[in-house]
């Protein structure tokens, strides 16, 4: 029997089967997290790759079960994150995104360690091993003004900040169990844009309870423009969660026509938000042919998290074409509802050879 932490048991379980062998049932082990001698296979084609530094949650969300599967957070230690970045920057990787459930929590399960977010960013800020640091599913109710300043200011760390909100309206973040009302949320949200960062959210229509009022108050949030990137998700039920028992529940085809509505506006505050890059140089990182045309390559600026934002389609570059993993300088030429394009007009940074 294995649980979720008990990875690096597997390869000698595996072994004992292959070799005729039945292991004993056995309780989980105490083991490393993902420690960084385990082998990675990379899955992102891209010269990026996720770094999860954590696994489990303890914030008690009312629909979601990952306490249920994963239990409460769990830290790795700091010089294991960064043996895992210098692996991963050793085979060609330009950038890393950090994840777990709520990269926020990081160091509350340890605190004799001493190690917490802002730490583990400055370290690897320090480190220098890759061109660009990440951070994605942060939790509201924790972004300090520390994390704050070193995504402002870094050189590796980017202005971006994947913030999932869920929701906006006082009465539904309680039923959700959500620990940030709104007036933190809108505080939170405009210190990040004041300090210049680049942010990405998630929200979640059709929640129990969630009237016509709760909807508006939300469609209204999302068109004042705080937001680079939303993502919009209909609710979903899920077994053993208390969100199941929780009553006025909502039609599902009206969940999802407010979904809709919100991609919608999200869509217009990102029409006039690339129309207005028109022009602009921006740094791009390369990721290699785009998913329109092999011949046509595509890469990000550090305000595009990969797999989820919007891309910049690479046009008549200067000389030879880049490759992927480099970072060029591209002028921006025409903008589409969610996408750029742009003329390569030159390299800043060239990936390292294989």
């Amino acid at each position: 029997v294995l649980g979720t932490r008990d990875y690096a048991h597997l390869p000698d379980l595996l072994a004992r089967l292959a070799a005729g062998r039945r292991p004993a049932p056995a309780a989980p082990q105490a083991a490393a997290l993902y420690p960084a001698e385990l082998p990675r296979q990379p899955l992102t084609g891209g010269p990026y790759r996720y770094l999860k530094i954590g696994d489990g949650c303890a914030n008690g969300c009312t629909f979601c079960s990952i306490p249920l599967m994963r239990g409460r957070f769990a830290s790795r230690p700091v010089d294991d994150l960064l043996r895992e970045v210098e692996a991963h920057a050793a085979a060609g990787a330009r950038e890393v995104c950090l994840v777990a459930q709520d990269t926020t929590a990081y160091g509350c399960d340890r605190p004799e360690a001493g190690e917490d977010l802002a730490q583990l960013l400055r370290a690897l800020e320090a480190q220098g091993a890759v061109d660009w640091i990440r951070l994605l599913y942060a939790y509201p109710g924790r972004v300090s003004e520390e994390v704050i300043e070193l995504l402002a200011t870094g050189r590796h760390l980017l202005p971006y900040l994947d913030l999932p909100l869920q929701h906006i309206d006082e009465g539904i973040l309680r039923r959700m169990g959500r620990r940030c009302p709104e007036a933190e949320t809108r505080a939170l949200v405009a210190r990040l844009a004041e300090a210049g960062i680049a942010l990405r959210t998630t929200f979640i229509t059709g929640f129990p309870g969630e009237d016509e009022a709760a909807f508006e108050r939300l469609a209204a949030f999302v068109a004042e423009g705080w937001f680079h990137w939303v993502g919009c998700f209909t609710f979903s039920p899920e077994e053993g969660t208390a969100a199941v028992a929780l009553d006025r529940p909502v039609a599902p085809e009206v969940a999802a026509a407010r979904a809709e509505r919100l991609q919608a506006l999200q869509g217009e505050v990102s029409r006039r938000r690339l129309a207005g890059l028109v022009g602009r140089v921006e740094t791009v990182l390369v990721d290699g042919p785009s998913r329109e045309s092999e011949l046509l390559l595509a890469g990000r600026t550090p305000w595009m998290a990969p797999e989820v934002d919007g891309v910049v389609y690479l046009t008549d570059a200067e000389g030879e074409p880049p490759a992927p993993g480099d970072l060029v300088a591209v002028e921006i030429t025409r903008s589409h509802d969610h996408d750029l394009e742009g003329r390569v007009a030159g390299c800043a940074l060239r990936a390292q050879p294989e």
